[in-house]
């Protein structure tokens, strides 16, 4: 982007106008910024008023008005500017409309509009003629409203060098070239004759000798006139610009009560054939129990031993306090009496039961 010498040295009013110079002439021709940059330039109104544009960038494809506004230094954040109505940051109005407009949008668009017909008026290009909003604020991210795009034909950007170039390439973009003549009937229309680069210059900064249209993007040069074709084309190009879907929180809603359902049901499963399995096996235990016990004597299983019980007995010719133990004979005694199938209830009782002799003593 060049910046000619009499608009370098131009004094001019605002301090926006002065950092936005500045900018352009930080960038030089690395930048990828081409084109011409002039100053604070009157507009001819409709009613037969002027209004100061801040700026004016003669871009190869694109005439661009260039309107303003500056942010105090602890205002930086989220700059939403929305066609209709106050530009906020971060949801507070940026104050930066004035009396007449909400916004800078409104005033940029009427400059647009004015300027295009004033172009129309003289007989001179006005197809290319869009608006810039550049803001000017610490750690600025712009969002802008698409209507304000489309409707009203300008872009907002931040006041930093890589969005003022981004921004200025976008709209540059597509369209008809300018050629030298077409930039001298420009600027004579804006009374800028006297700052008119030469060709060389010009030609240096991408503008062509004759005006000559850019193809299309995103078709062939070869491409074939066959209007079915060009319906199919159209068709995939619809396709192809069909907008996403975003995402919706609400599915997830779903998998987070299905997941806990298949787990806690895979655990209930497992737990049953856990529980299945133990039982099985518990009773499969005292069934076995059960047929080895009855395969055993009945003296074994209540736990009676074959040897005869120990009997507290008093001889006849023992004193009267001369009591002994001795061993009964095996068939003798007590237990000889008790039946068959009364051991097993007796074992216990009868186990460790001290027998007393049954005869009288004798006096």
């Amino acid at each position: 982007m060049q910046v000619v010498g009499t608009q370098r040295a131009k004094q001019l009013s605002s301090t926006a106008g002065s950092w936005f110079r500045q900018r352009l002439l930080e960038a030089g021709r690395g930048s990828g910024l081409s084109g011409l940059a002039y100053f604070e330039i009157p507009v001819p109104m409709p009613n037969g008023e002027q209004q100061e544009a801040h700026a004016v960038l003669l871009t190869p494809a694109m005439l661009i008005v260039v309107e303003l506004r500056s942010l105090p230094w602890y205002r930086g954040g989220r700059l939403r500017a929305d066609a209709g109505g106050a530009w906020t940051v971060d949801g507070m109005d940026a104050a930066l409309g004035t009396e007449q407009d909400a916004n800078p949008g409104e005033r940029v668009t009427r400059l647009v509009f004015a300027l295009r017909e004033h172009l129309r008026t003289l007989g001179v290009r006005d197809d290319a003629v869009a608006g810039l909003v550049c803001v000017a604020g610490p750690d600025l991210k712009v969002k802008q409203d698409r209507a304000s795009g489309r409707l009203g034909n300008y872009l907002v950007c931040a006041g930093d060098h890589e969005s003022i170039r981004r921004t200025v390439v976008r709209l540059d973009r597509g369209g008809r070239r300018w050629s030298t003549s077409d930039v001298r009937a420009v600027l004579s229309a804006l009374h800028l004759a006297f700052d008119v680069p030469s060709n060389e210059q010009l030609n240096q900064e991408s503008f062509v000798e004759h005006s000559i249209p850019e193809p299309r993007q995103g078709r062939e040069d070869d491409a074939s006139d066959d209007p079915e074709e060009a319906v199919d084309s159209s068709a995939a190009m619809a396709a192809r610009l069909r907008p996403r879907r975003s995402f919706k929180p609400e599915t997830l809603v779903i998998p987070a009560f299905v997941v806990p359902v298949v787990l806690a049901t895979v655990f209930l499963v497992m737990l049953l054939l856990w529980l299945g399995r133990g039982l099985a096996d518990l009773f499969t235990g005292v069934a076995g129990n059960a047929e080895d016990d009855g395969a055993r004597p009945v003296t074994e299983q209540i736990g009676l031993r074959s040897e005869p019980a120990p009997v507290l007995s008093r001889p006849a010719s023992a004193t009267p306090s001369g009591w002994a133990w001795h061993a009964e004979p095996p068939g003798s005694g007590p237990v000889s009496d008790v039946s068959a199938g009364l051991a097993a209830d007796a074992a216990e009782e009868t186990r460790g039961r001290y027998l007393l002799d049954p005869w009288p003593s004798a006096e």
